[in-house]
């Protein structure tokens, strides 16, 4: 079994790796929330759930559903096989972008939110050349990612819901970078009183400057959400920033 998707299977990262940033990008994608019967998302919104990107793209196959499934009960029920396969994988990814002059880097919650720094921090000193980055909605931890308390090289995102606008205040008020899904490509200036940068050009989150907004377009089942997971930006495309927010 195969936990990580390379860049040429996933859209999204081939935009990354064709960025001209210098990476090779690679994302492990697990059943999300508790489609596999074990919630791996549990601060996932009923807003988040329904528009989960488990349903847009390759992500809508059966076979690639099932892939997801297999790969979550392997981290569930063979804890030990899970982690040398995972590692494996990663000394070969890492080999590879070694030849091609460019520094891995790597999501390990694709369509998760588990603590990997906590579940196996040994995995970011053994790898310590390559950039780990993922998106959570748990604010404890993202705030632990504010405060200096996470490997040097693991980045946190927080992601905007329906239901965590105060939690996502409080992470840009201590310099954390927000994600928030708008319901077009016609992005704000401004949202939550910090700058809008286009989310949607790459998925090298750690590029982007600190307190800001990573602002991503509906896709999938997102496209007609109604519950305020989605965003509709033309009411806030003059909003100015809000000094001391």
């Amino acid at each position: 079994m195969t936990l990580l998707t390379m860049g040429e299977s996933s859209p999204k990262l081939i935009k990354s790796d064709n960025s001209g940033l210098g990476y090779l990008s690679a994302i492990q994608y697990l059943a999300p929330a508790s489609t596999s019967g074990r919630n791996v998302c549990q601060f996932a919104s009923d807003g988040c759930r329904e528009a989960c990107l488990y349903t847009a793209g390759r992500g809508r196959t059966n076979g690639v559903q099932t892939a997801r499934l297999n790969r979550t009960h392997m981290f569930f029920e063979n804890r030990d096989e899970y982690w040398q396969t995972l590692e494996t994988e990663l000394e070969k990814f890492g080999k590879r972008a070694d030849r091609l002059g460019k520094i891995p880097s790597v999501r390990l919650n694709g369509t998760s939110d588990l603590p990997f720094e906590r579940l196996r921090p040994e995995l970011f000193e053994r790898f310590s050349g390559f950039q780990f980055y993922d998106y959570t909605k748990d604010p404890k931890r993202m705030l632990r990612f504010c405060n200096g308390e996470f490997p040097p090289n693991y980045h946190l995102t927080f992601s905007r819901s329906e239901t965590n606008d105060d939690d996502c205040r409080d992470v840009l008020r201590n310099g954390g970078t927000v994600a928030v899904v708008f319901r077009n490509a016609t992005f704000p200036t401004w949202f939550l009183g910090a700058r809008v940068v286009n989310g949607d050009q790459h998925d090298l989150t750690f590029v982007h400057d600190a307190g800001s907004v990573l602002a991503l377009y509906a896709k999938g089942k997102a496209k007609p959400d109604c519950s305020g997971f989605v965003v509709d930006p033309e009411p806030w495309s003059l909003q100015l920033p809000i000094l001391g927010y």
